[in-house]
């Protein structure tokens, strides 16, 4: 059964936050080792904000969402450098 888990994806300028639909933590560190997994809600997100990351909630196996490519291919050029 999959879980929502709320996670950041820092790139030094700022960061992307999305919740993720996976059967445990340890799925997401596998797949993607980049997320940051965060147990609680930052103080400065709104109630708002999480709901609606909530409500548009990505399953990890789809490899094709927009931000999971972003993900693979910042990694693809970070380990060519």
């Amino acid at each position: 059964m999959k879980v929502k888990f709320l996670v950041a994806y820092d790139y030094d300028c700022g960061g992307i936050w999305r919740v993720i639909d996976a059967d445990g933590k340890t799925q997401i560190v596998e797949k993607y080792p980049e997320l940051i997994i965060v147990d609680e809600k930052p103080h400065w997100m709104s109630e708002e904000r999480l709901a609606d990351l909530t409500k548009n909630a990505i399953n990890i196996e789809n490899s094709d969402d927009t931000f999971f490519k972003s993900v693979v291919s910042q990694r693809s050029i970070d380990n060519d450098s």
